[in-house]
């Protein structure tokens, strides 16, 4: 068997578990650095998203929790908890400080 010019995609879950394996095959060496670049390119751009999204949770910009999906409810969850604790944490500071 012939594999010039292939490469393999792995899916891993947010759970880091490989849920699938695909081994593609491109006709020439320039139709495969031109999937790859595109698999980069898309891979990255989901990155800056969730990073986009999550910045904008831990700034309070996501009230109505239309941002969260699924797959980061647990880390908004999360750093909304440690928010409204660093909050509460403040006030019981200046609270302190007051009396």
């Amino acid at each position: 068997v012939n594999l010039r010019h292939a490469f393999v995609l792995v899916n891993i879950s947010r759970f880091r578990q490989v849920t699938g394996v695909l081994t593609l095959q491109a006709g020439n060496e320039n139709a495969m650095m031109v999937w790859l670049e595109q698999l980069r390119a898309a891979q990255q751009r989901f990155q800056e998203k969730l990073k986009m999204k999550l910045a904008l949770v831990a700034a309070g910009g996501d009230e109505g929790g239309q941002l969260c999906t699924s797959t980061h409810s647990k880390l908004i969850s999360k750093m909304r908890r440690l928010k409204q604790a660093r909050q509460a944490a403040s006030a019981d500071a200046v609270g302190a400080a007051a009396d």
